[in-house]
């Protein structure tokens, strides 16, 4: 990455870096894009190869959208409930 931009992503590899991440392909445009869904992000995520590679202005959008994900998952686990827990030694 330089500059903001992206280079030299593999389409493939996006891909796989997306499904691991937990989306889902919703639907599939034409034969070129494909919309991914993930149930805990309300926003949709296109990707579409350019000469096999994908496009930096997908791979920056799949960045803030794991980098939300992260913050609503951190706020989960320090805001969520607190337990106590007590041990009794005889």
């Amino acid at each position: 990455m330089s500059d903001g931009r992206f280079e030299n992503v593999a389409f493939a590899d996006a891909r796989r870096l997306v499904e691991k991440l937990g989306f889902r392909i919703r639907q599939q445009r034409g034969g070129s894009h494909l919309v991914y869904r993930h149930p805990s992000v309300p926003a949709l995520l296109n990707l579409q190869a350019q000469r096999g590679e994908a496009k930096s202005c997908q791979l920056r959008q799949l960045l803030r959208l794991a980098s939300s994900m992260i913050d609503s998952w951190r706020r989960v686990m320090t805001e969520g409930p607190q337990r106590q827990y007590h041990i009794d030694i005889f």
